[in-house]
């Protein structure tokens, strides 16, 4: 069979957009008003969810390819071979908005359903309620990553003396804070970064000494002089 590959996110979003949504980039919201804002979310949320659910397609369309290569049916098997799924997409989405959540539901019912439909046949919904079990969990086991982007991590880092500088969105009593997701390493790595300076009191001591003994030295040279 036609081996099926994942799209990149970066066939959907640009690097800018993907910093943007994933994890945050004040620098591009600068000077933007809450109306701006919203609209430059809202296509890129667009983007984000056709690319979720392309890759949801990808994933049952191979669960689907391996089930009917087991079946022997050559017919089926090469008329799977042909078919164009950036068409086959876009067919099924039709005029439903891609960006919705709900259009994430993993159903093999509506894949199996418009490839009867396409090929004047019911050997696709028969092969799916024959074997419903094994291909839903083979969708379960692909897709478990799925569950980490309901998990929100709280970071929190005492440092000592004053911060300095962060990329931390919050900060607690002189602690950056940081509530990170998965969606925030799913294009890249996310580095938590925070700097702080601690007073050396041995400098201040040394400090004071010189001072103390400059205003002694100059006592007494005047002293002397007098």
């Amino acid at each position: 069979m036609k081996e099926v590959t994942i799209i990149p996110l970066d066939n959907y979003l640009d690097d800018e957009e993907v910093k943007l949504w994933l994890q945050g980039d004040p620098i591009q919201t600068e000077g933007m008003n809450g109306v701006e804002i919203y609209g430059k979310l809202f296509d890129i949320r667009e983007k984000f969810y056709q690319w979720i659910n392309r890759n949801m397609l990808e994933i049952n369309y191979r669960i689907l390819c391996q089930q009917t290569h087991r079946s022997s049916q050559q017919e089926r098997i090469t008329e799977l071979q042909k078919v164009d799924r950036d068409i086959l997409f876009k067919d099924m989405n039709g005029d439903q908005p891609s960006y919705s959540e709900d259009v994430i539901d993993p159903s093999f019912d509506k894949l199996c359903k418009f490839l009867d439909n396409q090929f004047s046949t019911g050997f696709y919904s028969a092969l799916y309620t024959t074997h419903k079990e094994t291909m839903d969990k083979q969708l379960e086991e692909q897709t478990l990553i799925l569950n980490l982007f309901g998990v929100e991590q709280l970071y929190e880092v005492r440092l000592p003396g004053k911060l300095l500088t962060t990329n931390a969105p919050h900060i607690k009593d002189e602690s950056p804070v940081w509530k990170v997701n998965a969606y925030y390493f799913l294009a890249e790595d996310f580095v938590l970064t925070a700097e702080s300076r601690k007073s050396n009191a041995w400098a201040f001591i040394v400090t004071g000494l010189l001072i103390g003994i400059a205003i002694v030295s100059s006592i007494l040279i005047k002293n002397r002089k007098n």
